[in-house]
């Protein structure tokens, strides 16, 4: 009898400390989550003068930088647009390829950033995107909530849904999304419950086809054209 209640005493006390280790290990979860976001939101900071152009074309003897002031300047109509650098994402263009290279530029003020996005609109039916110098994380982010704000627009054209950066606002309610926990409200509630009171209607099964599409890395790229 002695050695069962010794061996209980032992059973205990590794289950008591099996429930530590899993709420170091979750806290642990939680800080590196939290680095994460911040190094992701830092990294898109630095960046935020830079943008990156798709479908511009570099005829022969066009630089990058002159290509991207030629579309700022004929097609976008904007004036006074100064430029750090501009240069080809990948390989030089090749006289015959078909697809041009996205061009990274870089701008002197980030409220030209500001401006091009203002003006965008002029790029609609060109085939030109512009989108902003992101990390991967965000962009797939942004990818899916972009899906969502689609849906929910889709259900209620008169709901307020928009887009901010990593961020997709419906009503007074803020959501981002991870692969980690899907969709979820930045103070960490369940978003898929919280877009339902939202939206007044059980969204689940669209968030958990969104969750598996992400897994299975068919979220898409978010990007459209004339489109920040």
């Amino acid at each position: 009898k002695e050695d069962f209640n010794d061996l209980k005493c032992s059973v205990n006390s590794v289950i008591e400390e099996n429930r530590v280790l899993k709420k170091e290990l979750e806290s642990l979860k939680n800080e590196t989550r939290a680095l994460k976001d911040e190094l992701n939101s830092i990294r898109n900071t630095i960046n935020r003068n830079k943008l990156i152009f798709r479908g511009v074309c570099l005829p022969p003897g066009l630089t990058p930088e002159a290509a991207v002031l030629d579309v700022c300047s004929r097609v976008m109509k904007m004036r006074g647009i100064r430029l750090v650098q501009a240069f080809e994402l990948g390989k030089p263009t090749s006289r015959n390829k078909s697809k041009p290279n996205p061009i990274m530029v870089e701008f002197q003020d980030v409220k030209q950033v500001s401006e091009i996005f203002a003006n965008v609109k002029h790029l609609k039916g060109t085939g030109i995107v512009v989108h902003e110098d992101v990390t991967l994380l965000s962009r797939q982010s942004r990818s899916m909530l972009f899906q969502i704000k689609k849906h929910c627009t889709s259900l209620d054209p008169n709901k307020s849904i928009k887009m901010k950066g990593d961020f997709l606002i419906v009503g007074d309610m803020r959501f981002k999304w991870s692969s980690t926990d899907g969709l979820s409200t930045v103070d960490g509630r369940d978003g898929i419950q919280a877009l339902g009171v939202q939206m007044k209607r059980d969204m689940s099964a669209f968030i958990e086809d969104l969750n598996r599409r992400d897994a299975g890395g068919t979220g898409g790229s978010g990007v459209a054209e004339g489109n920040p």
